[in-house]
């Protein structure tokens, strides 16, 4: 009886060992993941902010020539941008997004209540409305490495 009890306590520490291990494993992939996504900054003529990071997918090329595939699932970006600090920038004014490592393409949303709204973003450069409001941006950057999801707010006043 003794022995049955001590192969079941054994098998449970082997079990929440491997996945204590592989947990592990997963943070130090994110972690790795999290400092090769490429940063976003947005500049205004008086300003500058790091845009928060939403979901990513990304590829990490690892010292054995193998690839590890990291997938990031994050909040929409009302959430991300909620306790985020905020630009400030008058009705009409230019915002220009300087990434650490250009994409090869971006979209633009402007999210509305829930709701995502395309925006037209030439020249890695944004163009605000001519209103007086609290605007919350989502950009979607690829690269060969994969997609990133950035976020920011503007208060346009």
């Amino acid at each position: 009886m003794k022995k049955s009890y001590s192969f079941i306590l054994l098998f449970i520490g082997t079990i929440l060992l491997i996945a204590c291990t592989n947990n592990q494993i997963i943070d130090d992939k994110n972690e790795i993941a999290q400092e090769e996504i490429p940063s976003l900054e947005v500049v205004t003529e008086n300003d500058r902010l790091e845009a928060a990071k939403g979901t990513a997918s990304w590829t990490i090329e690892n010292d054995d020539g193998t690839t590890t595939a990291v997938e990031m699932d994050t909040a929409d970006p009302t959430e991300l941008v909620k306790d985020m600090e905020r630009l400030s920038a008058s009705p009409g004014s230019r915002l220009q997004l300087e990434f650490s490592d250009n994409p090869e393409e971006i979209i633009v949303n402007l999210w509305e209540e829930n709701e995502q709204l395309e925006q037209d973003s030439t020249n890695m450069e944004i163009i605000l409305p001519d209103l007086e409001s609290v605007l919350i941006y989502e950009v979607i950057a690829t690269w060969e490495q994969g997609t990133v999801r950035y976020a920011f707010s503007v208060e346009v006043e």
